[in-house]
């Protein structure tokens, strides 16, 4: 009996250890499938985070592109090489669209993730107007035949023009129609015949007061006397006038120009006294009076409005003051709000 009980230990002995390496194999197989998905999750999280850091370069700068070349983003366990792809180098992409593929080496490959983006580049509302007062809160007053305002293309781009002054609303529309205002009304023009006066009930000054707090901070701002231009068509520009500004001489001003009222001032006010030709938007926001009085012509639009209900615009049009409806000046406001305001990136698809 001894001797079969041996081998019988014996071979019970050699099947548990063979057990027992099979069983260490599969933990070893585990503990190397676990370790090589936690290190491939790290690196696509990696991959994620190179494309994070590119699109903040891009908010920086939209333009920026790296020439198209893999840009190498260094994280704490791993490098990203991201490329910045749009509708030039990529035909499905669209105008606002852009595609960042980052990579990340992983053993004999690499990890890789592909972002799909819209760019949202800042922007003016839309134009309903050659003059656009956004609320009813206004008294208005006409005077002077030499005042023009025109809702038909200067430019000739726009065969259909627009309506020379647009309103929110009926009671706004018969206000300007207030008969100490009737000797004056043949010189408002537009898309709809003369006098050109619509109404727009959609009109919103919301979205415009927006884009004044988004445009504020890099805006440059006048104040005195000015007898040099604003910018030029090249590089047009975002101007804010919040206290006694001047245009004292013959003067040219390309972008957005933006009127409003202070905290510290009763009246922020812009005296077009000099020969002005400004070639974009101006925005009156709280600005208790748009004196129209001097000499001055505005190719692009005008804006007149408060986001606050309560406030009351006071407006006087006259003099030789011109407002003429110009889309191709308008571009101008495009761009100025464009370079002034921070894009925005939405994420629309994500690859992995």
């Amino acid at each position: 009996m001894g001797r079969p009980l041996i081998y019988i230990c014996a071979v019970t002995i050699i099947v548990l250890g063979i057990l027992q390496l099979n069983l260490n194999g599969r933990h070893i197989q585990l503990i190397e499938r676990t370790s090589s998905y936690a290190n491939e999750s790290q690196m696509r999280n990696s991959a994620h985070s190179g494309s994070e850091f590119v699109l903040n370069e891009l908010r920086g700068d939209p333009t920026w592109r790296n020439n198209f070349d893999p840009f190498p983003v260094q994280l704490e366990y791993a490098t990203a090489f991201v490329t910045v792809q749009d509708m030039t180098t990529n035909e499905n992409l669209e105008e606002d669209q852009l595609r960042l593929i980052s990579k990340v080496p992983f053993q004999r490959d690499s990890v890789q993730v592909i972002y799909t983006v819209d760019v949202v580049m800042g922007d003016i509302p839309e134009i309903t107007g050659a003059l656009n007062l956004t609320d009813s809160e206004f008294n208005i007053d006409l005077f002077s035949n030499a005042f023009e305002i025109d809702g038909n293309d200067e430019s000739g781009l726009d065969p259909i023009g627009i309506p020379g002054i647009s309103v929110i609303d009926q009671e706004s529309k018969d206000k300007i129609f207030d008969t100490n205002n009737e000797d004056f009304l043949n010189n408002i023009t537009g898309s709809t015949g003369t006098p050109s006066i619509e109404v727009d009930e959609n009109m919103d000054f919301t979205d415009m007061a927006q884009l004044i707090l988004a445009l504020e901070a890099n805006a440059t701002y006048l104040e005195g006397n000015y007898t040099r231009d604003l910018n030029t068509p090249d590089n047009p520009g975002v101007f804010f006038v919040e206290d006694y500004a001047k245009i004292a001489g013959n003067v040219d001003g390309y972008g957005i120009l933006v009127v409003r009222e202070t905290g510290d001032l009763d009246l922020a006010s812009l005296d077009l006294v000099g020969n002005f030709d400004f070639y974009g938007l101006v925005i009156f926001e709280d600005a208790w009076a748009f004196d129209g009085k001097g000499t001055a012509t505005i190719h692009g639009a005008v804006m007149v409005g408060s986001p606050d209900e309560e406030s009351e615009v006071d407006i006087e049009i006259g003099g030789t003051l011109k407002i003429l409806y110009n889309s191709w000046a308008l571009e101008f406001a495009r761009i100025a709000a464009q370079r002034g305001v921070a894009p925005s990136f939405e994420i629309t698809a994500v690859f992995e």
